[in-house]
């Protein structure tokens, strides 16, 4: 979980560490939906402008409803790894994929 974050974290300094190039790729206004979805999003330029905050927001209450269904044996929300709802997210986003 520790390491999951760690990564979550770097990636985040990443992108935020590409505001330049983010905001050339944005300065023609945001691509649409479907332009993303149709296109190869392999770099952080391309990506970022493609992530819409209602989406996101989305995809943090799923994974919270996966927590809150699934205790650990602390009995706290849990998606640790090797408990079910560590596999409940892999499903989740597998179904995504």
């Amino acid at each position: 979980m520790v390491r999951r974050l760690a990564a979550l974290f770097a990636m985040l300094a990443l992108l935020s560490g590409s505001g330049g190039v983010a905001s050339s790729a944005l300065a023609a206004g945001p691509p649409t939906a479907t332009a993303c979805a149709n296109r190869a999003n392999v770099s952080a330029e391309l990506l970022l402008p493609c992530i819409r905050t209602d989406d996101l927001w989305r995809h943090m209450q799923a994974f919270q409803a996966i927590a809150d269904a699934n205790p650990g044996p602390d009995g706290h929300a849990s998606r640790n790894s090797g408990e079910p709802g560590y596999r409940a997210s892999v499903d989740y986003v597998a179904d995504l994929m």
